[in-house]
């Protein structure tokens, strides 16, 4: 067992070491997909072996990388790692997915602000000047009421951040489920949209969290109370779009659970997927519908 489980240690450190080289001759164009995929192999030793032989083998790799003399790599790997980790000690644990959702998310949410904060200040860009005047939707939101009071209130490089850290992590997850399901490694989580959802103390504490965040933030113009408010707002939106998702599911029409994340794109309208999330947590909505399907009554 000793020798294998070293082989193997060493069969994904050496993996690491070909695709750092293979980072360099492709002009570094796929560091971003190459440190998303090896955090499955990762998932799998930890889930294997557990966290403590799944730490050494993260820093041996990240040692490797080191060497290469490729900043940006290093810092992707180090993120990999530390998610491989964290993901592979709670499926060995067989924590809740709660956890393992809102943990692989919080890990990705301090990457990305760490890179794009750090990176604004190496070279002097702004951030979020360049998101206003590209997406431009201050200027277009600002003048429509209620919904201009939101939207004023985001600072887009926050949300953006809380935006593509939620999407990274989960799109990390989804590969692992159908990478373990398929090698026939036990995996009892399902990570459908339609499945995310917060119970009665997490949705008060994020509801909280949004009211208190969204005071403060016309108060105090710090970065923290922005990167606060664009969390909370997600997360709650995320929310609604889950229970439009499982509507759809249960009313028999799955080809349009995707319908809630086409809405997120859709001024206005995703404000009121923030406003469905919060009626989801405090009436209890999602469990309704469940109960009524199983009744066999109707959703009118």
């Amino acid at each position: 067992m000793n020798t294998k489980k070293l082989v193997q240690g060493a069969m994904i450190v050496a993996l690491f070491g070909v695709m750092g080289i293979l980072n360099v001759m492709t002009g570094t164009f796929f560091d971003s997909l190459i440190g998303y995929v090896m955090v499955i192999p990762l998932t799998w030793y930890g889930y294997q072996y557990g966290l403590k032989n799944n730490m050494i083998v993260s820093f041996a790799s990240a040692a490797i990388t080191l060497m290469q003399g490729m900043p940006y790599f290093f810092t992707i790997v180090v993120y990999s790692c530390i998610l491989g980790c964290f993901i592979g000690e709670a499926l060995k644990e067989e924590s809740a997915k709660t956890k393992i959702i809102l943990g692989s998310f919080i890990i990705s949410i301090i990457y990305n602000i760490l890179l794009f904060e750090l990176l604004g200040v190496l070279l002097g860009i702004s951030w979020n000047q360049d998101i206003t005047e590209l997406l431009k939707l201050k200027s277009l939101l600002v003048n429509i009421p209620y919904a201009g009071m939101i939207y004023q209130s985001i600072d887009l490089l926050s949300f953006f951040v809380v935006f593509i850290s939620f999407f990274e992590s989960y799109l990390i997850l989804l590969m692992i489920q159908f990478i373990f399901t398929r090698l026939k490694i036990p995996f009892h989580k399902n990570y459908h949209i339609s499945t995310f959802y917060l119970d009665k103390k997490i949705g008060y504490i994020t509801i909280g969290i949004f009211i208190i965040s969204f005071i403060l933030e016309h108060y105090f113009n710090y970065r923290i109370i922005h990167y606060i408010l664009s969390l909370s707002i997600f997360i709650l939106m995320i929310n609604g779009i889950s229970l439009i998702s499982l509507y759809f599911i249960y009313i028999s029409k799955p080809h349009l659970n995707s319908t809630g994340l086409v809405l997120m794109a859709v001024p206005v309208i995703n404000i009121g997927l923030i406003g469905l999330g919060i009626i989801d947590i405090i009436s209890d909505l999602r469990r309704k519908i469940m109960y009524n399907k199983y009744r066999g009554t109707s959703y009118d």
